[in-house]
């Protein structure tokens, strides 16, 4: 065998290949239409014979020629890569031998499995079974068979079963799949036809099997379908290479494992069982029931209110639940189509996790640890934001839910962020704030969401930190908060200045919710070049901008006093309207950038002039504070206000208006600054305080 020409590879569907050979010393040699040839095993190179994929369709003989075939003759093929063939040996040829010997071994075992009825040949219409197990009759009375549990792991465990009851149970359906690269096996449930049966470890003992969507952990889910030798339980499966067995290693209530012993608890029958004419609804339905929690929490847990589960889904889940559990496991063959489509809606309704009364937008709310017993504030310290004590009723514990759920902190106006060092700048545009449900199923996980990503709000003890959250899943509960609706809105107060602005997105009181006034608001319009303030007797509508004068009733130390003003129901009629235009008190529940063009005047307490409305010269708008657009037709530093009839003014204003305001004194004179006192402007008696 000197030499010869390059061989091309293993032709497909042939047993041997064909050389130009320079030399032949054989007497007997081969030869077709004249050519001399030698046969693969003369070279030492094994052979076989498969039939050619261009004619055979099915799937299993399809994934064979792609797989496996292609990948052993590129590897074949290598090894002659760069070789000098004039001087090639036999011995060259044992690293394509090695190959081709796993490639047989792996084709043997896949013909054997492709000849068995037991196997699939096509995924898209499985040859579905039942599994009786070996321990029926024998062991226990009874006929037990494999029942996969996806309620518990995804793990599997024998069930005393009538006969025949197993058809109407659709997970005692199973069937088996051969792996084309190794010829070995995998078990399928017939619920779930892309996740096979794997283990997580081969030794002997329970629990070691799962359904591999469950698990990260498992080693492998190839098996070995081995002969019993028992006519009545004529196989077992073995893990793919091992000694052990699939086993009912510990009994009636214990979840399949893994035994070295070939015994009642390893051998199996099958039984055929007809294909269920509603198996895509039937998976439907089983993957909502999958989701949805094996057990309610109790009756107490459910209500109306705050920090409730919501009462309707304790009603769907009793109906649906058990609905869904009969027809998937008694009665899956012979449900109807509108039964299981009913049960599927109702199942797939439920939530993953019981889902919590939500917190009503447009009001205020306070937020208590449930793990740390803190409520969460808005003010940073140290670089974080903090948490406060459970009976901080301050301004700094109070956050507003805005009508796209979004969070605002009551003192700053600004939204909730993404990171646990600070509210979001004045230009964010917030986060959309997901409620979830605590684990203990009466408080609330705070999420801000972007996308499919959750940032929840944890309580450390004294401040804030947040963590990513995978679809609520948690067993901390400093994740978890109780929600406090603010009944009671603390107002920030100088009683030393007498007067303050709100601008409050609810109806407020006015008085201690009695009869004692705490203050006295006004609307306001500018009219003939002053401010003119109207009372409002009542309850302050919501969304109502207002200046207010201080009565009575502030808590707290000069420069952090606050006087509490009494939530109410929503005020019927219009609403304001005026909110944004130019001379009439606006206000917004969110802290806002002013425009560089915009003429704004907000109330100020100067130390020369006293409180009054001043042109405002910030570079932020606050939320919850009114202020007043306005446009001046000659432009001044203050604008006057007047209080019904009786005009009042800011101490020692000067009026900047190019001399169109006429000051008198009660003299007559007329003058251009005003001191306290009785002057007539305009032709009216105003009094300066």
């Amino acid at each position: 065998y000197t030499s010869y020409n390059r061989p091309i590879g293993l032709p497909f569907s042939s047993r041997y290949i064909r050389y130009v050979v320079k030399e032949n010393h054989r007497s007997n040699a081969l030869t077709s239409n004249g050519y001399p040839f030698f046969t693969m095993a003369e070279f030492g190179m094994l052979n076989f014979t498969f039939e050619d994929a261009s004619v055979s369709k099915e799937p299993l003989d399809v994934e064979w020629y792609h797989r496996v075939y292609r990948s052993a003759i590129t590897a074949a093929q290598n090894v002659y890569k760069d070789k000098d063939y004039s001087h090639m040996l036999v011995s060259d040829v044992n690293a394509a031998n090695a190959a081709l010997a796993k490639v047989t071994a792996a084709y043997e075992r896949y013909v054997a499995n492709k000849s068995n009825p037991l196997y699939t040949k096509n995924p898209a219409s499985p040859t579905v079974f039942a599994i009786k197990s070996g321990r029926s009759g024998t062991d226990y009375s009874g006929n037990w068979y494999y029942v996969f549990k996806p309620v518990e792991g995804g793990k599997i465990k024998i069930e005393s079963i009538a006969e025949t009851a197993y058809e109407e149970n659709l997970y005692c359906y199973w069937y088996l799949m051969s792996d084309a690269l190794t010829g070995y096996c995998r078990l399928y449930p017939y619920a779930e036809t892309s996740k096979p049966m794997g283990y997580i470890t081969v030794g002997d003992g329970e629990n070691k099997l799962t359904n591999v969507s469950t698990t990260n952990n498992y080693v492998g889910d190839l098996y070995e379908l081995v002969s019993t030798s028992d006519g009545n339980f004529p196989y077992a499966l073995k893990p793919a290479g091992k000694s052990t067995y699939v086993s009912n290693y510990n009994g009636k209530n214990a979840y399949m494992g893994f035994y070295n012993v070939l015994d009642n608890g390893t051998k199996f029958a099958t039984v055929n069982v007809t294909a269920l004419e509603n198996i895509e609804s039937l998976r439907t339905l089983h993957e909502a029931y999958k989701a949805t929690p094996t057990s309610r929490p109790e009756d107490s847990k459910f209500g109306t209110t705050l920090n409730k589960l919501n009462e309707e889904y304790k009603t769907v889940y009793d109906e649906a639940y058990p609905s869904a559990g009969r027809i998937l496991t008694t009665s899956a063959k012979t449900t109807t189509a509108e039964d299981l489509a009913t049960t599927t809606t109702q199942v797939e309704s439920l939530p993953s996790l019981f889902h919590m009364n939500q917190p009503a937008t447009g009001k205020f709310y306070r937020f208590k640890s449930v793990k740390h017993n803190k409520r969460l504030r808005s003010n940073v310290s140290n670089g974080v934001l903090q948490c406060g004590d459970a009976t901080d009723n301050g301004r700094e514990s109070i956050f507003y839910l805005t009508a796209d759920n979004k969070l605002v902190a009551y003192v700053e106006g600004q939204y909730i962020g993404w990171n646990k060092d600070a509210l979001a700048n004045v230009r964010d545009a917030g986060y959309v704030t997901a409620f979830g449900c605590g684990i203990d199923y009466a408080s609330y996980t705070i999420a801000t969401v972007d996308g499919s990503t959750q940032r929840a709000i944890y309580c450390d003890g004294a401040t804030w930190n947040r963590g990513n959250l995978n679809n609520n899943a948690h067993t901390d509960s400093g994740y978890d908060w109780v929600i406090e609706e603010v009944s009671w809105l603390p107002v920030g107060v100088s009683t030393a200045a007498g007067f303050g602005t709100l601008y409050s997105p609810v109806a407020l009181g006015q008085t201690n919710g009695v009869d004692t006034r705490r203050i006295q608001a006004y609307t306001g319009a500018v009219a003939d070049g002053v401010l003119k303030l109207t009372p409002i007797e009542g309850t302050i509508p919501q969304n109502t901008p207002v200046i207010f004068e201080y009565v009575t009733g502030a808590e707290g130390a000069e420069g952090n006093q606050n006087v509490f003003l009494g939530v109410q129901a929503d005020v019927e009629g219009d609403a304001y309207a005026n909110n944004g235009t130019n001379g009439y008190l606006s206000g917004q529940f969110v802290t806002t950038a002013k425009a560089a063009d915009a003429s704004i005047y907000t109330l100020q307490n100067k130390s020369t002039h006293g409180i009054g409305m001043y042109k405002y010269n910030g570079t932020n708008i606050k939320a919850f504070r009114a202020y007043l657009p306005y446009k001046a037709p000659a432009e001044g530093g203050a604008l006057r206000i007047v209080f019904d009839d009786v005009t009042t003014g800011i101490e020692g204003i000067e009026v900047n208006d190019g001399g169109k305001t006429a000051i008198y004194d009660l003299s007559g004179r007329r003058v251009s600054r005003m001191t306290k006192g009785f002057y007539i402007v305009n032709g009216k008696k105003t009094l300066i305080k």
